[in-house]
């Protein structure tokens, strides 16, 4: 993780919280820096806070881009063992949904829309195909690596997603309706004919004679 040094004066009480978060995550091994991730995440402190380079409002679903510019990378992150927690961090940087209004801003608009932190660009963790083309646009020295990608690994997607229910078997008489209503007229009647003798064969009589 990168040095942090102070960059000025921090307005207000978010401010704080982040400039001491980002000095505190450049000295943690892997256990302890995956704790103040968490804690940082949960106090929401991230989402709006001013400090001397200006005043910084990001989405729900812009973790990873804060911190970037706080010094953490997607490495940093995808390192922590704890597995839970990466699922958890992973629903506030979905790259699947951006653009999506009041979620996630697209790359070029949140650079765009937020001060600049020197030799700390926002970067997005995930990638979708589009993204990774704005990105590669946007910083070409770097394009050679930019490709689509989970912002946490293919492990961490697959442990977010919501467990697949196996489908309920549609029952016996259920399917038998589905395909009555499908009959022509004809198959209707035979239908009816084979109905009726089941039917006495049903019943409680069962020495009735069958008239076919």
């Amino acid at each position: 993780m990168a040095a942090v040094e102070d960059d000025g004066t921090h307005t207000d009480r978010n401010a704080r919280i982040v400039h001491r978060f980002a000095i505190t995550m450049a000295n943690l091994g892997l256990t302890q820096a995956g704790t103040e991730l968490e804690k940082m995440y949960d106090s929401g402190a991230w989402r709006e806070f001013e400090d001397g380079l200006g005043r910084y409002r990001f989405l729900p679903g812009e973790f990873d881009y804060f911190l970037t510019q706080q010094g953490v990378n997607r490495e940093d992150v995808m390192a922590i063992p704890n597995a839970k927690l990466k699922a958890k961090l992973e629903e506030a940087m979905d790259e699947r949904r951006s653009g999506a209004p009041e979620y996630r801003r697209r790359i070029d608009e949140v650079r765009a829309a937020l001060p600049a932190r020197p030799g700390r660009p926002i970067e997005p963790f995930g990638l979708t195909d589009r993204e990774a083309a704005v990105l590669r646009r946007l910083d070409s020295a770097s394009a050679s690596r930019i490709r689509k990608r989970e912002p946490l690994g293919k492990s961490v997607r697959r442990q977010s997603q919501p467990p697949r229910h196996a489908s309920e078997p549609i029952p016996r008489w259920k399917r038998l309706a589905i395909s009555v209503a499908r009959l022509t007229d004809d198959e209707y009647s035979m239908f009816q004919r084979t109905v009726a003798i089941e039917r006495q064969r049903h019943t409680p009589d069962e020495g009735q004679q069958v008239t076919q």
